[in-house]
């Protein structure tokens, strides 16, 4: 994982980079510090806010702003898996789990693959702290399909876990994954 005050460094001199810009977001929700999260979007230029929404809504959801994490959540494409996914996770904290679970039974419809449907079904089991059933969902994901998404995802679920190594290197592979997406 690399270190924040480098990344922040690299960016003071160059803001616009997207590569280091989506580092420190992933750095920062990986550790979990949420209101930083919020810091960098407020600093960031409105071109790389609207690449990165979902980095912020997660910190959003994770500080339990839940009406600025709506705000952000309604600027996402209708047609987006991504927005029903955010869509379900504002009802389970809602108290509507039935509801978010046909949220996210659409969201994996739109997403119109089977492995970003387990991708979804998995983040929401870690937003409600499933960890092991989260960890099935995953399993599921064929390696094919294997995105930084994913391994970010599994970085958090293996941190949650105890797992330090795999945390370490899922989070490398996220890394180097997104970091592939941009180049």
């Amino acid at each position: 994982m690399p270190d924040i005050n480098f990344l922040f460094n690299c960016w003071l001199k160059d803001p616009e980079n997207e590569n280091i810009f989506s580092d420190i977001l992933r750095t920062l929700l990986s550790e979990r510090k949420f209101e930083d999260v919020l810091v960098v979007f407020a600093d960031a230029s409105a071109y790389l806010q609207n690449k990165f929404f979902f980095s912020k809504i997660d910190a959003l959801l994770s500080l339990k702003r839940y009406s600025e994490a709506s705000v952000e959540i309604d600027k996402l494409s209708d047609n987006s898996s991504l927005k029903s996914y955010y869509s379900a996770v504002l009802l389970y904290l809602g108290g509507q789990a039935e509801s978010a679970m046909n949220a996210l039974n659409k969201a994996a419809e739109q997403a119109q693959l089977e492995d970003k449907g387990h991708l979804l079904k998995a983040r929401l089991h870690y937003i409600k702290s499933e960890m092991k059933p989260a960890l099935s969902c995953l399993e599921k994901i064929s390696d094919s399909s294997r995105d930084a998404e994913y391994f970010g995802l599994s970085a958090l679920l293996a941190l949650d876990l105890g797992n330090i190594k795999l945390a370490k290197s899922s989070a490398e592979k996220s890394l180097k994954l997104s970091q592939n997406q941009f180049d």
